[in-house]
């Protein structure tokens, strides 16, 4: 019997079996599960194998269903696809089917739409039929005919083999209106999932409704098989354009996939399109073969893009990869009339959502993970989150002078993203070594007040290197101490030890290394915000104040306790 329950904001529905609220909590509250084995993670579901209180189960996670825009509204007229893979397993229990126990389901709702859901089942044993059972699975498959419902996804992998009996995972039953037609069509479907399935179909195949079914299949299939090719780019030494014009931490944020394509396409031809003003955060990377900028102040308004737009027509590209998705970056590749394959920006709705102040702000995944995303089109799959920086002998020369130093970065695009600048001061007292400050000349009146508290030790550089002299520097650091900010991503590229704070913008952006530790406070109204803001909205600013100097300080003792030993 299922049972239905609240948690918060999470709906949770469950059988009565004990202990297993405590187990959704933890789902909720994404505390360490006892994850034995990813047995799937792509764009339609992500599914592990599981051990709670010496019980296996699965763990499902239905991704596409939580993230599509489309199928989120219409959850609001009807239930979860969690609530829904449950009750379908409990209905093919009560049936008298072998399936997956039920177990429990939670989903999130927010306006009354599914942004987040969990399905958990008991794990079964079995592996997939083979032809020896294939008898046994259209036996299986009449039988669920014979209780007028359809299987609603009859694939041979969809029935399983224990060495005694089938057993039915993944079923969508639903009422048979189409009488033998429907049917007739499921028997077909089976088929197309494994050919020889169709040997034991005898005397079904004589049938008008098999045949009409046949005919409506043959077309179904190669109007998808159409669709793949009409789909499918021509990618043999292709020429691409990746289009990013800023900002500094998310043009860096593009090198992993960079490297992504030139391992794919070794051949390719890569231009990487970009703000002058941003240039050197990607100049010099070994994956890009041309490097364009675009002039802000020369190509301004419609006529600029178009006027711009005449230097690129003749390159005649294979494909265009816009991983900044906004009206520039849309009109360029619109003209260009290749191929485009486009970065997914946040949801229209949650982005206003956020700015009205009427939920806190959450990310579906991480800025690279959707930056991969357009990318599944042509073969190219999320393989990691390392970044690249590059600099030159020349700019390491420029700070040869510097050694055995700490950085810091106290800056930030927005107020709120900026620890305080008296809690960097106190930090910087605590520290036994020098301390180099790094920031743009228009930071160098807040840099001096750090300076001033920290005192001789420390040293103010604001505007006097460029960005690649910065990232020479942030390669010899001992270690960093940045906001959420283009330096923090600089470190990561140059492989800096770091220590980054976030307040009230979402950490789950990024993943994290063991050369990258998260500072977060994590109150109760944070993360509030997409990209920070002027001041704090609750005006308390808890979200940076509440992490104090002392408790960074602690971390950083916690992760470098030899450094911590050596220096004093």
């Amino acid at each position: 019997m299922l049972q239905k329950s609240k948690y918060k904001n999470w709906n949770i529905l469950s059988s009565r079996e004990k202990g297993l609220l405590d187990y959704a909590q933890n789902i909720i509250q994404a505390k360490e599960l006892d994850v034995i084995k990813e047995l799937k993670n792509n764009k339609r579901s992500k599914v592990l194998l599981v051990k709670y209180q010496g019980q296996k189960y699965i763990l499902k996670s239905p991704v596409e269903k939580n993230r599509s825009k489309w199928i989120r509204f219409t959850t609001l007229y009807r239930q979860g696809e969690a609530f829904k893979i449950l009750r379908n397993l409990a209905l093919l229990k009560h049936l008298g089917f072998f399936t997956n126990l039920p177990t429990l389901a939670v989903e999130k709702r927010v306006w009354g739409m599914v942004v987040d859901s969990w399905v958990l089942y008991h794990y079964i044993k079995g592996r997939p039929c083979q032809k020896e059972q294939y008898q046994e699975v259209i036996k299986t498959l009449e039988k669920i005919h014979s209780k007028n419902i359809l299987h609603g996804d009859p694939q041979i992998n969809n029935f399983l083999y224990d060495g005694q009996k089938i057993i039915i995972i993944d079923a969508n039953p639903k009422k048979n209106y189409l009488g033998r037609l429907a049917k007739a069509y499921e028997y077909l479907y089976l088929a197309h999932s494994a050919p020889a399935v169709s040997a034991h179909f005898g005397s079904l195949t004589n049938t008008m409704s098999y045949k009409i079914a046949k005919i409506y299949s043959m077309l179904y299939w190669r109007w998808r098989s159409f669709k793949k090719k009409r789909r499918k780019l021509n990618l043999k030494n292709p020429r691409i354009l990746i289009i990013r014009f800023s900002s500094i931490g998310d043009v860096i944020l593009t090198t992993p996939v960079l490297r992504a394509i030139k391992k794919k396409y070794p051949d390719a031809t890569l231009d990487f399109l970009v703000l002058d003003r941003f240039k050197d955060a990607i100049k010099g990377n070994p994956d890009i073969d041309n490097l364009l900028i675009f002039q802000k102040e020369k190509y301004k308004g419609l006529s600029g893009i178009f006027h711009y737009y005449q230097h690129l027509k003749n390159k005649k590209y294979d494909l265009i990869i816009d991983l900044h998705s906004k009206i520039r970056s849309i009109i360029i590749s619109k003209l260009l009339k290749g191929p485009v394959l486009r970065y997914k920006k946040r949801a229209w709705w949650k982005a206003v959502c956020v700015k009205m102040r009427l939920t806190t702000y959450h990310v579906d995944d991480t800025i690279i993970r959707n930056y991969f995303a357009p990318l599944k089109k042509i073969g190219i799959f999320y393989s990691t989150e390392k970044l690249y920086f590059s600099f030159s002998p020349k700019d390491m020369a420029k700070i040869a002078e510097f050694d055995n130093f700490v950085i810091m970065a106290p800056g930030a695009a927005n107020n709120t993203k900026k620890w305080p600048k008296e809690y960097f001061g106190v930090l910087g007292k605590k520290i036994n070594e020098n301390i180099l400050l790094i920031g743009g000349k228009d930071e160098f009146e807040d840099l001096e007040e750090i300076k001033d508290i920290i005192g001789p030790k420390c040293m103010n550089l604001a505007g006097r290197l460029s960005l690649k002299e910065s990232g020479a520097l942030l390669s010899k650091a001992d270690f960093v101490i940045t906001n959420d900010s283009g330096p923090f991503h600089m470190a990561r590229g140059v492989g800096a030890k770091t220590f980054v704070i976030f307040g009230p913008t979402d950490p789950d952006m990024f993943e994290y290394s063991k050369n990258s530790v998260l500072l977060f406070a994590g109150v109760k109204c944070s993360p509030c915000s997409l990209h920070g803001d002027s001041i704090c909205p609750k005006k308390h600013f808890e979200c940076m104040r509440s992490l104090t100097p002392e408790k960074v300080y602690q971390v950083i003792i916690d992760c470098l306790p030899g450094y911590i030993d050596e220096k004093h």
